[in-house]
């Protein structure tokens, strides 16, 4: 039986993002059909989606009664697609799904034109760095630079870049700068920010640590 979103199932012709967007498990789906236009099996859906079968079967139906999922006999089973004529699907969904996919990408060209030309290494390091963000999480930047003015610089740069990030991107920018050589001590003397901060840490601009003191 498929279990209704309290009254968020009623108005569905007014309020169709209510179903659509009414669960964790329905995005989780959406996000594995869009790139698939010859569609998926529930198995499939489940693994790529990480949601259990039984609640794929559910959202799935709930958006097939939506017209936002089809379903086509295949062998013993159904293949599963968006249904990519439905209105809310061209005009909305995908268009959303896309600019999603792209969210992280312009948060880093953001940071890399800020930082590029005075940075020997940007990083994003912590949570977000490990893929383990929450919308609470802050953004933790490493800037690695040459010398002390540097330092001054870019760490005067990101003072005015906070207000940009937080409108646009909805987070908060928590930046640190260190030298090459403060760096490198840190790390050769074992600081646990330094060791994190190269386990974790995702380049955005630069060179590859171990690169770093050769460029």
């Amino acid at each position: 039986m498929v279990r209704l979103l309290s009254r968020q199932d009623v108005g569905a012709l007014r309020r169709p993002l209510n179903v659509v967007f009414g669960a964790p498990s329905h995005v989780a789906i959406l996000r594995a059909l869009a790139p698939r236009a010859a569609g998926a099996t529930g198995g499939e859906i489940a693994r790529l989606a990480g949601v259990t079968p039984q609640a794929v079967l559910d959202a799935l139906t709930r958006l097939e009664a939506l017209g936002i999922v089809s379903r086509l006999p295949m062998g013993r089973g159904y293949l599963f697609r968006l249904n990519r004529d439905h209105e809310l699907v061209k005009g909305g969904i995908l268009p959303l799904l896309e600019e999603e996919a792209r969210f992280g990408v312009r948060l880093r060209e953001v940071l890399k034109k800020v930082f590029g030309r005075d940075v020997v290494t940007g990083l994003i390091y912590g949570s977000t760095g490990r893929g383990e963000e929450r919308p609470e999480s802050d953004l933790d930047v490493c800037l690695i630079v040459r010398g002390s003015k540097d330092k001054e610089k870019v760490l005067e740069r990101s003072a005015g870049l906070a207000g940009e990030i937080r409108r646009g991107f909805g987070l908060r920018l928590s930046p640190i700068a260190f030298t090459v050589a403060e760096f490198a001590r840190g790390l050769k003397g074992g600081k646990a920010l330094m060791k994190n901060i190269a386990k974790d840490g995702e380049r955005f601009v630069g060179l590859a640590l171990e690169r770093m003191e050769h460029g």
